[in-house]
């Protein structure tokens, strides 16, 4: 029985021996592991990844969309592009206390886009559990 990658990302196999002792294993697992009786295998896809990352920084949001996180994209592109906006409605303000509020909203925007990036390149993990039997 072949156990192949799920979707894109970098997959890795871990394979349970006992309850509380686990190894990591780089390679597929038919080319590793022998089947023994009542195998337990968790299979962990981590999304993500530097396509995500890019598209997010081209426009928030957008590389969670491609990742399948289409809240944590809107999420993401809602609270940039509101920030952004409130920072420029600050340039309205009349005083010293508008170059404050600018300068304020402008070190908040680029801290959630920064974040907005590195989240989508991040990406979540998504774990299966395979039992194999010989």
């Amino acid at each position: 029985m072949a156990i192949s990658p799920i979707g894109a990302g970098t997959t890795s196999y871990v394979h349970y021996k006992g309850k509380d002792n686990a190894e990591k294993v780089n390679q597929p697992v038919k080319e590793t592991l022998p089947l023994v009786p009542e195998q337990k295998v968790i299979v962990v896809k981590q999304t993500g990844g530097a396509l995500a990352g890019l598209l997010s920084a081209v426009f928030p949001g957008l590389g969670h969309l491609l990742d399948g996180r289409p809240l944590a994209g809107l999420g993401w592109c809602t609270a940039v592009l509101g920030s952004a906006f409130a920072t420029f409605l600050s340039l309205t303000m009349k005083g010293p206390i508008g170059k404050y509020a600018f300068g304020g909203g402008l070190l908040a925007t680029l801290g959630l886009y920064v974040a907005n990036i590195v989240n989508a390149a991040k990406g979540k993990k998504i774990s299966e559990q395979i039992n194999l039997k010989a």
